[in-house]
């Protein structure tokens, strides 16, 4: 069968099953129950269609990932606006399209969907993400002057705190430690 693909459509081609996709997403759900599967746009675009009924949200980096799945149209409920390269060319639009959920990465973040959500008069749902020392998320300090500046803010729901600690963990003794 792999032959036969690999004549007509080439290398590299990608190939997925999609049933097995499907029962894995299914099985982790009913594991996960109480927890929502957010997917990460970036890891593969190409199967966010077979993943819109499947996934509580899509996590979304950059104008281009947006962009994709607004032609998808995917539902702008299930959009979670991440990452640290925020911009009001970033931004803008999806406020506009009424995209209500976000993280702040650091206070210029805050101040960014603050502004948009004030022009709009939108409000937003946000997480907070908390840095370990790397470069993704604010710090202690920056995390008290946003929970600070949010107290009488109507337009900026802060739902908690996100941690991100990296990725390509190598040491069980850091991730107990973290």
């Amino acid at each position: 069968m792999y032959e036969e693909l690999v004549k007509k459509y080439g290398t590299p081609m990608y190939l997925f099953d999609e049933k097995v996709l499907q029962d894995r997403l299914k099985y982790l759900k009913s594991k996960l129950n109480k927890y929502r599967i957010i997917y990460a746009v970036k890891a593969n675009t190409f199967i966010i269609p077979l993943l819109e009924s499947l996934v509580d949200g899509f996590e979304i980096c950059s104008a281009g990932e947006a962009n994709i799945c607004l032609k998808l149209n995917i539902d702008k409920n299930k959009y979670v606006i991440s990452g640290v390269n925020k911009d009001i060319n970033f931004i803008e639009p999806l406020m506009k399209n009424s995209v209500t959920k976000y993280t702040i990465e650091s206070l210029n973040h805050y101040h960014l969907l603050l502004s948009l959500a004030q022009k709009y008069n939108q409000k937003i749902s946000c997480l907070i993400r908390l840095t370990s020392g790397n470069q993704f998320g604010v710090s202690e300090e920056d995390l008290r002057k946003i929970i600070e500046l949010n107290q009488n803010n109507d337009l900026i729901d802060i739902k908690g705190l996100e941690y991100y600690s990296g990725t390509q963990k190598t040491s069980l003794k850091k991730i107990n430690k973290e």
